[in-house]
């Protein structure tokens, strides 16, 4: 059935929702082996079918593409591999019942349809298959549903609208992104201040990223070092690399200044996602001396089931450091949650030796389809040796544009 409202202008609704809404079973007690998460192809390994699972939720939007070695799977299962948690309920004979996806929706039970407590939204089921180029609402249910190569698979919490439909080409083509950091400037020696360069999923062969520095309120050669056309590898079967630019300090108070990080061009068969960067150099004169300062990081996630994007924030003291020190760092998800959008590491002690100026706390980020931003915040604490400047900072985790 479809839900299909009595009003004009038709949204699908309540007397036509069981065929919506229940995922009506083609073969009792039928299951699907889950697929392998995907990595870059090897020698001799079965070919991969590739769908797309695109789900609104109204608080975040999911962009995945999944595997299989099957000649199909279910619409259910294709949600499970695209790591959208269903969250269903049996309804006899007529099948099951899609209740919650991503933790958006209703708990499983016979009231998981919606519509008995005034709230009339629910997940709507659209599809375009393979050679179709938008979504159109499915008369039936994922449970009945054969998903194939080249299909793509909507859903999306609300009252019958379809979710933004993107093609599966432009989703499985990987594409290399850039992030931001901010960082304090130092007093004199050159500081790394360290982009993230990430690849939407891993490829059998290196990636080569081409990248430029250029001029914002931050001068080259006066508050940093240029880089033109500097070539970066993210090497085969991973997703990360970095970009460091050399920052010059100073003693001088002055504003924060900022250049940008573009990737001008990358190896064939990659497309660009977040091509443009900005490095934010953090004032840090009005510091007491050998104060600690955390800076901020943006990273664009990995998309690939399995694999990790790394972000590292630093930490730094401001000169002179001639004794030691040391300060807890302390990783706290604001806008993420802890396990899906960033793994949150214990709170650590950074030690800095006479000399040290730069401590980095390592966060790790799942990959995902989501595409909407999620923040986390590092703060510093319990300092020994020397004060603290700035003791939060903050790091953003988004998706491909």
């Amino acid at each position: 059935m479809v839900r299909s409202s009595g009003r004009r202008g038709a949204r699908p609704v309540r007397s036509v929702l069981v065929r919506c809404a229940l995922t009506i079973l083609a073969v009792a007690g039928a299951a699907v082996a889950p697929a392998p998460s995907a990595g870059p192809a090897q020698a001799g390994a079965q070919p991969l079918n590739q769908a797309a699972v695109i789900v609104e939720t109204g608080a975040g939007t999911w962009r995945t593409v999944i595997r299989f070695p099957q000649e199909s799977v279910s619409g259910i299962e294709a949600l499970r591999l695209a790591g959208a948690e269903p969250v269903t309920y049996g309804f006899g004979g007529l099948g099951t019942a899609v209740c919650a996806l991503y933790g958006v929706g209703r708990p499983a039970g016979p009231n998981c349809l919606g519509g008995t407590d005034g709230d009339p939204r629910y997940w709507a089921y659209f599809r375009a298959p393979a050679g179709t180029a938008s979504f159109q609402y499915s008369p039936i249910g994922a449970g009945a549903t054969s998903v194939r190569d080249g299909d793509v698979e909507g859903w999306r919490w609300g009252t019958g609208q379809a979710p933004a439909y993107r093609s599966l080409p432009a989703l499985a083509t990987p594409t290399v992104s850039v992030g931001d950091v901010t960082v304090p400037e130092g007093d004199g020696d050159p500081r790394a201040a360290r982009v993230t360069l990430t690849l939407s999923r891993p490829r059998a062969t290196d990636t080569e990223v081409v990248v430029t520095t250029t001029d914002g309120s931050a001068l080259a050669g006066v508050d940093y070092r240029a880089r033109t056309d500097r070539v970066r590898t993210i090497r085969a079967g991973r997703v990360r690399a970095s970009f460091a630019v050399p920052i010059l300090g100073n003693t001088t108070v002055q504003p924060n200044r900022t250049l940008t990080v573009t990737v001008t061009s990358t190896s064939p068969g990659v497309q660009l996602g977040r091509a443009t960067g900005t490095v934010t150099i953090l004032d840090d004169d009005g510091w007491a001396s050998g104060a600690f300062g955390v800076g901020d990081a943006r990273v664009v996630r990995s998309e690939e089931p399995g694999t990790l994007t790394v972000v590292r924030v630093p930490v730094a003291r401001r000169g002179p450091a001639t004794g030691p020190a040391t300060v807890t760092a302390t990783v706290t998800p604001t806008g993420a949650l802890d396990g899906r959008d960033v793994i949150v590491p214990p709170p650590r002690v950074l030690t800095y030796e006479p000399g040290r100026r730069t401590r980095w706390v390592t966060l790790q980020i799942p990959a995902s389809g989501l595409i909407s931003e999620r923040t986390a915040t590092v703060s510093l604490s319990a300092p020994s040796g020397a004060g603290i400047g700035r003791g939060t900072g903050v790091v953003t985790v988004g998706g491909r544009p």
